[in-house]
């Protein structure tokens, strides 16, 4: 758990409210490759069955690049997300997996 202490310019002195943490929480899915290549493909990999999952790529501005609706998943299933035909250029990007309106997983790709 953790806690912000907030010091006012003025003086006064104020506490965030507590937080609980999990640090030993594990990805709920994996993205792969990180680096993409010529071929533009993505791998997206559940660990648990989703009824409504998305994929949501944005450049490092937060702009939303690409959203792909992968609908439902089963637990281990992979999905391949061509990335051929979309608006890329060489950088760095954030994928983010959602499912049911939340946050699954988020990670940084390259393009070279």
């Amino acid at each position: 758990w953790y806690r912000l202490k907030i010091i006012d310019r003025d003086g006064p002195v104020k506490f965030s409210s507590i937080v609980n943490i999990n640090t030993k929480a594990q990805a709920i899915a994996k993205i792969y490759p990180t680096l993409i290549d010529q071929t533009k493909q993505l791998f997206i990999q559940t660990d648990r069955s989703t009824a409504d999952m998305e994929v949501v790529i944005r450049n490092i501005s937060g702009q939303q690049v690409l959203v792909k609706k992968l609908g439902q998943m089963a637990r281990g299933q992979i999905a391949t997300l061509p990335l051929q035909d979309a608006p890329f250029s060489k950088g760095s990007y954030v994928v983010q997996v959602l499912a049911d309106g939340a946050v699954l997983h988020k990670q940084m790709i390259t393009i070279p």
